[in-house]
């Protein structure tokens, strides 16, 4: 399906809104079960056959990034859904300075407007991932309801998209997506 370059921002903020809709009826996920740091005993190699301790892989220092299944909306975000309040929804596009900038901002607008989203597009002048992260801290820190993003490099934005989805703030890529990260879903 090609997409206008208006299309694209509304369906990422839909799709934004109809996330947090469900994850604010979500039921809690359960737990994972514990698993077991070392095999039984009775499978375990003989120590003989054991590669030596210098040779075996070390053990992650980090837990694994969670599934895009394993994302959890975080409660201060699915109490104001459950509330019916105005979600949030900053749109960060990779450069507001480029040509398609004012197509993509009135997809937003319009967006805003017909489902009832405080939604605004936000974003660098020019194509600068220091500044689009700097930015995206800062929204994270104001306390938004969900984020699209346009990143200029998924190098770059990965980590802070993954750090956003933590927090429980659901992502959504558009436009360039970012494969490396967690987002829950990509709009293009």
């Amino acid at each position: 399906m090609n997409l206008s370059r208006t299309a694209r921002p509304m369906l990422a903020i839909a799709a934004l809104v109809f996330g947090l809709i469900l994850a604010s009826c979500a039921p809690a996920a359960p737990a994972p079960a514990p698993q077991p740091t070392q095999a039984p005993a009775a499978t375990q190699a003989p120590a003989a056959t054991q590669a030596p301790a210098a040779t075996q892989a070390p053990e992650p220092t980090t837990a694994p990034p969670p599934s895009a299944g394993a994302f959890k909306l975080a409660d201060s975000i699915a109490a104001k859904m459950a509330k019916g309040e105005k979600p949030v929804i900053r749109v960060s596009y990779h450069d507001v300075s480029n040509e398609f900038a004012p197509q993509i901002k009135a997809g937003v607008d319009k967006a805003a407007q017909e489902l009832n989203v405080d939604a605004v597009m936000v974003g660098p002048t020019g194509a600068d991932a220091d500044k689009q992260i700097a930015e995206l801290e800062s929204l994270m820190a104001s306390g938004v309801d969900g984020l699209a993003v346009s990143s200029v490099s998924t190098d770059a934005l990965a980590p802070i998209i993954d750090k956003a989805l933590q927090a429980g703030i659901p992502v959504v890529t558009f436009n360039t997506d970012n494969p490396r990260s967690q987002r829950l879903a990509f709009v293009g």
